[in-house]
Protein backbone atom coordinates (compact mmCIF):
# COMPACT_ATOMS: atom_id res chain seq x y z
CA UNK A 1 0.00 0.00 0.00
CA UNK A 2 2.78 2.47 0.91
CA UNK A 3 4.38 2.01 -2.52
CA UNK A 4 1.07 2.73 -4.23
CA UNK A 5 0.63 5.86 -2.14
CA UNK A 6 4.05 7.17 -3.09
CA UNK A 7 3.34 6.60 -6.78
CA UNK A 8 -0.14 8.17 -6.76
CA UNK A 9 -0.40 11.83 -7.67
CA UNK A 10 -3.26 13.85 -6.22
CA UNK A 11 -4.54 13.74 -2.69
CA UNK A 12 -7.85 12.42 -4.02
CA UNK A 13 -6.07 9.53 -5.71
CA UNK A 14 -4.22 8.72 -2.51
CA UNK A 15 -7.43 8.80 -0.49
CA UNK A 16 -9.07 6.48 -2.97
CA UNK A 17 -6.23 4.02 -2.39
CA UNK A 18 -6.76 4.27 1.34
CA UNK A 19 -10.49 3.77 0.86
CA UNK A 20 -9.73 0.68 -1.16
CA UNK A 21 -7.27 -0.72 1.36
CA UNK A 22 -9.13 0.39 4.47
CA UNK A 23 -5.95 1.41 6.29
CA UNK A 24 -6.61 1.18 10.04
CA UNK A 25 -5.45 4.33 11.80
CA UNK A 26 -5.06 2.62 15.17
CA UNK A 27 -2.03 0.63 14.00
CA UNK A 28 -0.05 3.74 13.08
CA UNK A 29 2.58 5.05 15.50
CA UNK A 30 1.29 7.88 17.67
CA UNK A 31 1.91 11.55 18.39
CA UNK A 32 1.82 13.55 21.59
CA UNK A 33 0.48 17.03 20.78
CA UNK A 34 2.15 20.18 22.07
CA UNK A 35 0.66 23.65 21.75
CA UNK A 36 3.59 26.03 22.06
CA UNK A 37 2.66 27.40 18.67
CA UNK A 38 -0.69 28.52 20.07
CA UNK A 39 0.97 30.49 22.83
CA UNK A 40 3.12 32.26 20.30
CA UNK A 41 0.22 32.95 17.95
CA UNK A 42 -2.19 34.00 20.67
CA UNK A 43 -5.14 31.70 21.35
CA UNK A 44 -7.92 31.49 20.36
CA UNK A 45 -7.39 33.98 17.50
CA UNK A 46 -4.16 32.30 16.55
CA UNK A 47 -5.51 28.73 16.66
CA UNK A 48 -6.09 28.57 12.94
CA UNK A 49 -2.62 29.92 12.18
CA UNK A 50 -1.10 27.49 14.67
CA UNK A 51 -2.97 24.59 13.07
CA UNK A 52 -1.59 25.59 9.68
CA UNK A 53 1.91 25.59 11.17
CA UNK A 54 1.39 22.13 12.62
CA UNK A 55 0.40 20.87 9.18
CA UNK A 56 3.27 22.72 7.53
CA UNK A 57 5.69 20.90 9.83
CA UNK A 58 4.04 17.55 9.15
CA UNK A 59 2.12 17.35 12.43
CA UNK A 60 -1.53 17.14 11.36
CA UNK A 61 -2.44 15.04 14.41
CA UNK A 62 -1.57 18.01 16.61
CA UNK A 63 -3.65 20.22 14.32
CA UNK A 64 -6.67 17.93 14.77
CA UNK A 65 -6.42 18.09 18.55
CA UNK A 66 -5.93 21.84 18.47
CA UNK A 67 -8.83 22.68 16.17
CA UNK A 68 -11.21 20.48 18.14
CA UNK A 69 -10.50 22.55 21.26
CA UNK A 70 -11.75 25.69 19.56
CA UNK A 71 -14.46 24.16 17.40
CA UNK A 72 -17.32 25.66 19.44
CA UNK A 73 -15.58 28.96 20.07
CA UNK A 74 -17.44 31.61 18.07
CA UNK A 75 -14.32 33.81 18.00
CA UNK A 76 -12.38 31.16 16.14
CA UNK A 77 -13.72 30.17 12.73
CA UNK A 78 -11.97 27.31 10.97
CA UNK A 79 -13.25 26.72 7.42
CA UNK A 80 -14.67 23.21 6.88
CA UNK A 81 -12.41 22.85 3.83
CA UNK A 82 -9.38 23.35 6.07
CA UNK A 83 -10.67 20.80 8.59
CA UNK A 84 -11.22 18.22 5.84
CA UNK A 85 -7.72 18.86 4.49
CA UNK A 86 -6.18 18.35 7.92
CA UNK A 87 -8.08 15.11 8.54
CA UNK A 88 -6.92 13.83 5.16
CA UNK A 89 -3.36 14.75 6.01
CA UNK A 90 -3.53 12.70 9.22
CA UNK A 91 -4.49 9.68 7.13
CA UNK A 92 -1.47 10.15 4.90
CA UNK A 93 0.98 10.97 7.70
CA UNK A 94 2.75 8.54 9.99
CA UNK A 95 3.00 10.37 13.34
CA UNK A 96 6.36 10.55 15.01
CA UNK A 97 5.33 10.36 18.67
CA UNK A 98 2.55 8.80 20.76
CA UNK A 99 -1.14 9.45 20.07
CA UNK A 100 -3.72 9.20 22.84
CA UNK A 101 -6.21 7.35 20.65
CA UNK A 102 -9.19 7.76 22.94
CA UNK A 103 -8.86 11.55 22.91
CA UNK A 104 -8.04 11.60 19.22
CA UNK A 105 -11.13 9.50 18.48
CA UNK A 106 -13.34 12.02 20.27
CA UNK A 107 -11.77 14.86 18.30
CA UNK A 108 -12.15 13.16 14.94
CA UNK A 109 -15.79 12.38 15.70
CA UNK A 110 -16.48 16.01 16.60
CA UNK A 111 -14.76 17.29 13.47
CA UNK A 112 -16.64 14.89 11.18
CA UNK A 113 -19.92 15.90 12.81
CA UNK A 114 -18.98 19.50 12.13
CA UNK A 115 -18.15 18.78 8.48
CA UNK A 116 -21.40 16.90 7.99
CA UNK A 117 -23.42 19.72 9.53
CA UNK A 118 -21.68 22.44 7.54
CA UNK A 119 -23.10 21.35 4.20
CA UNK A 120 -19.90 22.62 2.56
CA UNK A 121 -18.09 19.30 2.10
CA UNK A 122 -19.26 16.66 -0.35
CA UNK A 123 -20.66 13.53 1.25
CA UNK A 124 -18.33 11.30 -0.76
CA UNK A 125 -15.34 13.03 0.77
CA UNK A 126 -16.70 12.66 4.32
CA UNK A 127 -17.59 9.04 3.57
CA UNK A 128 -13.96 8.26 2.76
CA UNK A 129 -12.88 9.79 6.06
CA UNK A 130 -15.56 7.81 7.89
CA UNK A 131 -14.21 4.65 6.31
CA UNK A 132 -10.61 5.28 7.32
CA UNK A 133 -11.47 6.34 10.89
CA UNK A 134 -14.15 3.67 11.37
CA UNK A 135 -12.17 1.71 14.03
CA UNK A 136 -12.31 4.75 16.31
CA UNK A 137 -16.07 5.26 16.23
CA UNK A 138 -17.11 2.16 18.13
CA UNK A 139 -15.50 3.53 21.29
CA UNK A 140 -16.76 7.09 21.01
CA UNK A 141 -20.44 6.85 20.15
CA UNK A 142 -20.31 8.14 16.59
CA UNK A 143 -21.73 6.00 13.81
CA UNK A 144 -20.60 6.32 10.17
CA UNK A 145 -23.91 7.87 9.17
CA UNK A 146 -22.95 8.78 5.62
CA UNK A 147 -21.62 5.31 4.86
CA UNK A 148 -24.79 3.85 6.36
CA UNK A 149 -26.91 6.11 4.16
CA UNK A 150 -24.86 4.97 1.18
CA UNK A 151 -25.53 1.33 2.06
CA UNK A 152 -29.27 2.03 2.27
CA UNK A 153 -29.25 4.03 -0.96
CA UNK A 154 -26.90 2.13 -3.24
CA UNK A 155 -27.29 -1.68 -3.55
CA UNK A 156 -24.10 -1.84 -5.63
CA UNK A 157 -22.13 -0.38 -2.70
CA UNK A 158 -23.77 -2.92 -0.39
CA UNK A 159 -22.65 -5.73 -2.71
CA UNK A 160 -19.08 -4.38 -2.76
CA UNK A 161 -18.93 -4.32 1.03
CA UNK A 162 -20.33 -7.87 1.17
CA UNK A 163 -17.59 -8.98 -1.23
CA UNK A 164 -14.95 -7.47 1.07
CA UNK A 165 -16.23 -9.41 4.09
CA UNK A 166 -17.19 -12.82 2.69
CA UNK A 167 -15.37 -15.13 0.32
CA UNK A 168 -17.13 -16.26 -2.84
CA UNK A 169 -19.16 -19.45 -2.79
CA UNK A 170 -16.96 -22.48 -3.56
CA UNK A 171 -13.85 -20.28 -3.27
CA UNK A 172 -10.94 -22.10 -1.66
CA UNK A 173 -9.56 -20.81 1.60
CA UNK A 174 -6.61 -18.50 1.01
CA UNK A 175 -4.22 -16.49 3.11
CA UNK A 176 -5.26 -12.84 3.17
CA UNK A 177 -2.82 -9.99 2.84
CA UNK A 178 -2.73 -7.35 5.55
CA UNK A 179 -4.63 -4.97 3.26
CA UNK A 180 -7.32 -7.60 2.61
CA UNK A 181 -7.67 -8.22 6.34
CA UNK A 182 -8.03 -4.49 6.95
CA UNK A 183 -10.70 -4.25 4.27
CA UNK A 184 -12.62 -7.19 5.66
CA UNK A 185 -12.51 -5.93 9.24
CA UNK A 186 -13.62 -2.40 8.38
CA UNK A 187 -16.36 -3.68 6.09
CA UNK A 188 -17.64 -6.05 8.76
CA UNK A 189 -17.77 -3.21 11.31
CA UNK A 190 -19.65 -1.08 8.81
CA UNK A 191 -22.28 -3.77 8.20
CA UNK A 192 -22.50 -4.61 11.88
CA UNK A 193 -23.38 -1.01 12.85
CA UNK A 194 -25.88 -0.51 10.00
CA UNK A 195 -29.42 0.02 11.30
CA UNK A 196 -31.36 2.01 8.68
CA UNK A 197 -33.34 -0.15 6.25
CA UNK A 198 -33.63 0.96 2.61
CA UNK A 199 -36.79 2.92 1.92
CA UNK A 200 -37.18 4.23 5.48
CA UNK A 201 -39.03 7.56 5.48
CA UNK A 202 -38.62 10.33 8.06
CA UNK A 203 -42.12 9.72 9.44
CA UNK A 204 -41.14 6.17 10.36
CA UNK A 205 -42.90 4.45 7.48
CA UNK A 206 -41.21 2.41 4.74
CA UNK A 207 -41.52 3.13 1.02
CA UNK A 208 -42.38 -0.30 -0.35
CA UNK A 209 -41.26 0.46 -3.92
CA UNK A 210 -37.88 1.81 -2.81
CA UNK A 211 -37.32 -1.15 -0.49
CA UNK A 212 -38.32 -3.70 -3.12
CA UNK A 213 -36.13 -2.12 -5.81
CA UNK A 214 -33.12 -1.97 -3.46
CA UNK A 215 -33.52 -5.60 -2.37
CA UNK A 216 -33.93 -6.87 -5.93
CA UNK A 217 -30.80 -5.05 -7.13
CA UNK A 218 -28.77 -5.99 -4.06
CA UNK A 219 -29.64 -9.67 -4.42
CA UNK A 220 -28.74 -9.66 -8.11
CA UNK A 221 -25.41 -7.96 -7.38
CA UNK A 222 -24.43 -10.34 -4.56
CA UNK A 223 -25.38 -13.34 -6.66
CA UNK A 224 -23.30 -12.04 -9.53
CA UNK A 225 -20.39 -11.90 -7.09
CA UNK A 226 -21.12 -15.49 -5.91
CA UNK A 227 -22.10 -14.27 -2.44
CA UNK A 228 -25.87 -14.64 -2.63
CA UNK A 229 -26.37 -16.51 0.63
CA UNK A 230 -24.28 -14.11 2.70
CA UNK A 231 -25.96 -11.17 0.98
CA UNK A 232 -29.43 -12.51 1.80
CA UNK A 233 -28.49 -13.07 5.44
CA UNK A 234 -27.20 -9.51 5.74
CA UNK A 235 -30.30 -8.13 4.03
CA UNK A 236 -32.36 -9.98 6.59
CA UNK A 237 -30.32 -8.62 9.47
CA UNK A 238 -30.96 -5.02 8.47
CA UNK A 239 -34.66 -5.76 7.86
CA UNK A 240 -34.81 -6.74 11.54
CA UNK A 241 -34.60 -3.00 12.28
CA UNK A 242 -37.84 -2.29 10.42
CA UNK A 243 -40.44 -0.26 12.33
CA UNK A 244 -43.85 -1.61 13.28
CA UNK A 245 -46.80 -1.05 11.01
CA UNK A 246 -49.66 1.42 11.45
CA UNK A 247 -51.51 -1.41 13.21
CA UNK A 248 -48.75 -1.59 15.87
CA UNK A 249 -47.78 -5.05 14.63
CA UNK A 250 -44.16 -5.78 13.73
CA UNK A 251 -42.80 -5.70 11.11
CA UNK A 252 -43.98 -2.89 8.86
CA UNK A 253 -46.39 -3.80 6.04
CA UNK A 254 -43.74 -3.19 3.36
CA UNK A 255 -41.42 -5.70 5.03
CA UNK A 256 -44.23 -8.25 5.53
CA UNK A 257 -45.07 -8.07 1.84
CA UNK A 258 -41.41 -8.50 0.94
CA UNK A 259 -40.94 -11.53 3.19
CA UNK A 260 -43.99 -13.33 1.83
CA UNK A 261 -43.22 -12.50 -1.79
CA UNK A 262 -39.55 -13.51 -1.57
CA UNK A 263 -40.15 -16.75 0.28
CA UNK A 264 -36.43 -16.89 1.02
CA UNK A 265 -35.18 -18.85 4.03
CA UNK A 266 -31.82 -17.06 4.20
CA UNK A 267 -33.45 -13.62 4.38
CA UNK A 268 -35.79 -14.91 7.09
CA UNK A 269 -32.90 -16.46 9.04
CA UNK A 270 -31.13 -13.11 8.81
CA UNK A 271 -34.16 -11.34 10.25
CA UNK A 272 -34.41 -13.85 13.10
CA UNK A 273 -30.71 -13.45 13.86
CA UNK A 274 -31.07 -9.67 13.77
CA UNK A 275 -33.99 -9.78 16.21
CA UNK A 276 -32.02 -11.86 18.71
CA UNK A 277 -28.87 -9.74 18.34
CA UNK A 278 -30.78 -6.51 19.00
CA UNK A 279 -31.51 -7.69 22.50
CA UNK A 280 -27.92 -7.18 23.56
CA UNK A 281 -26.70 -7.97 27.07
CA UNK A 282 -29.42 -9.27 29.43
CA UNK A 283 -29.36 -8.68 33.18
CA UNK A 284 -31.53 -10.60 35.66
CA UNK A 285 -31.49 -11.87 39.21
CA UNK A 286 -29.97 -15.30 39.69
CA UNK A 287 -33.34 -16.89 40.46
CA UNK A 288 -35.54 -14.95 38.03
CA UNK A 289 -35.76 -17.75 35.48
CA UNK A 290 -37.08 -17.13 31.98
CA UNK A 291 -39.61 -14.38 32.75
CA UNK A 292 -38.09 -11.97 30.22
CA UNK A 293 -37.88 -14.56 27.47
CA UNK A 294 -41.44 -15.71 28.09
CA UNK A 295 -42.74 -12.15 27.67
CA UNK A 296 -40.88 -11.80 24.39
CA UNK A 297 -42.27 -15.13 23.22
CA UNK A 298 -45.80 -13.88 23.95
CA UNK A 299 -45.14 -10.65 22.07
CA UNK A 300 -43.94 -12.37 18.91
CA UNK A 301 -46.68 -15.00 19.14
CA UNK A 302 -49.18 -12.17 19.22
CA UNK A 303 -47.61 -10.65 16.10
CA UNK A 304 -47.80 -14.02 14.37
CA UNK A 305 -51.48 -14.48 15.23
CA UNK A 306 -52.27 -10.99 13.89
CA UNK A 307 -50.53 -11.65 10.56
CA UNK A 308 -51.47 -15.28 9.99
CA UNK A 309 -54.20 -14.66 7.43
CA UNK A 310 -52.60 -11.92 5.32
CA UNK A 311 -48.91 -12.82 5.60
CA UNK A 312 -48.57 -16.54 6.42
CA UNK A 313 -44.84 -16.73 5.69
CA UNK A 314 -44.09 -13.76 7.96
CA UNK A 315 -46.33 -15.27 10.64
CA UNK A 316 -44.40 -18.56 10.46
CA UNK A 317 -41.12 -16.69 10.90
CA UNK A 318 -42.51 -14.83 13.92
CA UNK A 319 -43.61 -18.13 15.47
CA UNK A 320 -40.08 -19.48 15.09
CA UNK A 321 -38.82 -16.42 16.96
CA UNK A 322 -41.45 -17.00 19.64
CA UNK A 323 -40.53 -20.69 19.91
CA UNK A 324 -36.86 -19.83 20.33
CA UNK A 325 -37.65 -17.44 23.19
CA UNK A 326 -39.84 -20.14 24.78
CA UNK A 327 -36.95 -22.61 24.65
CA UNK A 328 -34.61 -20.03 26.18
CA UNK A 329 -37.18 -19.37 28.90
CA UNK A 330 -37.25 -23.08 29.78
CA UNK A 331 -33.46 -23.16 29.92
CA UNK A 332 -33.37 -20.15 32.26
CA UNK A 333 -36.05 -21.78 34.48
CA UNK A 334 -33.94 -24.92 34.83
CA UNK A 335 -30.80 -22.94 35.64
CA UNK A 336 -32.69 -20.87 38.24
CA UNK A 337 -33.99 -24.05 39.90
CA UNK A 338 -30.49 -25.50 40.02
CA UNK A 339 -29.19 -22.36 41.72
CA UNK A 340 -31.97 -22.49 44.30
CA UNK A 341 -31.19 -26.15 45.03
CA UNK A 342 -27.51 -25.33 45.55
CA UNK A 343 -28.39 -22.63 48.08
CA UNK A 344 -30.70 -24.79 50.18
Amino acid sequence: MEADLRQSGTLQERLELLFRYGAPVERLPGLRCEYKAVSVAGAPQGAKRAAKKFVEYNRPYAAVDLISLYLKDKKTYVPPEMIADILERTVLTVPVENVHWSTFGHHVSDLLDHLEGSGEIKEQRIAMLEWVFLPLFGHHGRTPRILHRELSRDPAFFAKVIALVYKAENEEQRELSEEDQNQARLSYELLDTWRSIPGLVEDGSVDSDVLRTWVDKARKATRAASRGTDGDLRIGQVLAFAPSGADDVWPNTAVRDLIDDLGNEDVERGIESGVFNQRGVVSRSLTAGGVQERRLAETYRGYADALNDGWPRTAAMLRRISDTYDSWACREDVEAELREDLWR
